[in-house]
């Protein structure tokens, strides 16, 4: 089986701090630019060098996604601040982009001037290229080795070169994928116990398996809830069979150019072409001859819509 968790897939999603284009951001204490920056446009620091959390802080931080109504978040948003103020002396303030238009609302959040302090980027989907180029991102390189030394040092060299633009540092990368475990299926990690599966699920034979055994033993349970609108697992099926790596060109429904591997990034290739694509279509009209899905899943919208995103994992819910 080829490598599927971890894989690199160009440089990740990642947290960058984001410069106000008309002014300081009044979350950092700085009010005028000539006091609090320096010529490369850095703040400048403080206590000569040293980091000070002696002035409490607000710290804005950009989500995307649909906050979440059931009023957990608030509740664990008063503990991370407790924490916060306890070793940072800051308060941590998230501010949301739903996925209702999400990305004509990120790319003008950014272009509006708004303060803020930290936000979520990504290569591939988010826009980060085109938004250092219109200088919406305060460059990092003096900021990390003050404020986040243990990070600087940890990320590889080379890892820190995929982040530059102008030859300065854009955006922290997400090398360890803790990000991707919220995408892909669900399964309950108990019923799959009972069908004989011990290990952890990782390829689409022991998927297969999966639901095979919630069809068998499950009555009136449909193995995979999915609506039409759900291509991702194309993503998944590429990574489980391939080495190849998924390029940042949108095509649509599906992605169908990539890197043909780490070693070989700047050879073209694409599944399609080859009997990836075939195996995956095969596979996918066997799981529906097996009904796996619900028979009227291109009408049905009971399930949460897929947000398209590509980049599909397999995750165990453990009991």
């Amino acid at each position: 089986m080829k490598k599927f968790i971890g894989k690199m897939l160009g440089v990740s999603i990642a947290v960058i701090l984001t410069a106000n284009l008309a002014a300081c951001s009044s979350s950092t204490g700085g009010t005028d630019s000539n006091n609090t920056n320096n010529d490369s446009g850095q703040p400048a620091a403080s206590d000569a060098g040293k980091s000070s959390t002696s002035e409490f802080q607000t710290i804005s931080y950009v989500m995307l996604g649909d906050k979440p109504k059931n009023g957990q978040f608030e509740k664990v948003m008063e503990k991370v601040n407790a924490l916060l103020k306890q070793k940072a002396n800051a308060n941590l303030e998230v501010k949301w982009v739903e996925w209702a238009d999400w990305q004509t609302k990120y790319n003008l959040l950014l272009a509006s001037g708004e303060p803020l302090d930290l936000i979520t980027v990504a290569t591939d989907w988010l826009d980060t290229w085109q938004n250092s180029q219109k200088g919406a991102f305060m460059p990092l390189d003096k900021l990390l080795p003050q404020y986040a030394p243990l990070t600087y040092k940890e990320v590889p060299p080379e890892d820190w070169a995929e982040t530059k633009y102008n030859n300065q540092i854009m955006l922290i990368p997400e090398d360890h994928y803790t990000q991707w475990v919220n995408h892909g299926f669900l399964y309950r990690g108990d019923w799959a116990k009972e069908f004989g599966i011990n290990e952890p699920i990782k390829d689409f034979d022991a998927l297969g398996k999966y639901l095979q055994g919630v069809k068998d033993n499950k009555p009136g349970v449909i193995p995979w809830d999915s609506n039409g609108t759900n291509v991702t697992t194309i993503g998944g099926y590429v990574n489980t069979r391939t080495d190849a790596l998924e390029l940042p060109v949108s095509t649509g429904l599906f992605p169908l150019f990539y890197g043909k591997s780490y070693d070989e990034k700047y050879t073209a290739y694409s599944p399609i072409f080859d009997s990836v694509f075939e195996d995956y279509a095969k596979l996918m009209k066997d799981w529906g001859d097996k009904g796996y899905w619900r028979e009227d899943v291109l009408n049905y919208s009971g399930c949460l819509p897929s947000r398209g995103r590509n980049e599909w994992r397999l995750h165990e819910i453990r009991r």
